[in-house]
């Protein structure tokens, strides 16, 4: 390993510690649902042709899933207040040889429970064409600090910018 590489994935380390700090930061005491998904690799097309799935497609899909969450979950405060819920997310799979997934820390708004956020995050997921069946996991992280750490720790991982917080 040459020693531009070694510095490069310091480098990313200390970034990836960094914002998964801020985010506990941000997230304080309240609770944090844990949340895989496993995408398919690649997919086929109305017109018979095969389209590999990429770190773009990726980006999009967690776009539409954020999104989707932030306006069933905050309601009107999402469109007319810009209000977010802090989610972290990153993206592995594509340089490891693992299949490529998803890793989602979305924090649970006071005065609601879990179990709301799952159902909603759940119905977030309805017609999205890159998942693979229904190979995803949600549930609320035990130690929500031990979750930001571990899906951002991965060398390779890519960390999308939907984190608002």
């Amino acid at each position: 390993m040459n020693q531009s590489t070694y510095q490069d994935q310091r480098h990313e380390r200390s970034v990836n510690e960094w914002t998964a700090s801020e985010f506990m930061k941000a997230v304080g005491n309240d609770q944090v649902l844990a949340v895989v998904l496993t995408l398919r690799q690649g997919r086929k097309l109305k017109d018979g042709t095969w389209e590999r799935h990429t770190r773009d497609e990726s980006e999009k899909l967690s776009g539409v899933i954020v999104k989707r969450l932030n306006r069933a979950v905050l309601k009107n405060a999402y469109g007319r207040h810009r209000k977010r819920l802090p989610i972290l997310c990153t993206y592995e799979g594509e340089t490891t040889g693992k299949h490529r997934h998803l890793n989602f820390a979305v924090a649970v708004p006071k005065g609601r429970q879990p179990e709301e956020i799952q159902g909603e995050f759940e119905r977030c997921l309805d017609g999205l064409s890159w998942l693979e069946g229904r190979l995803y996991t949600i549930k609320e992280a035990p130690t929500p600090e031990n979750w930001a750490s571990y899906i951002t720790k991965e060398s390779g991982s890519v960390m999308f910018d939907v984190s608002h917080f």
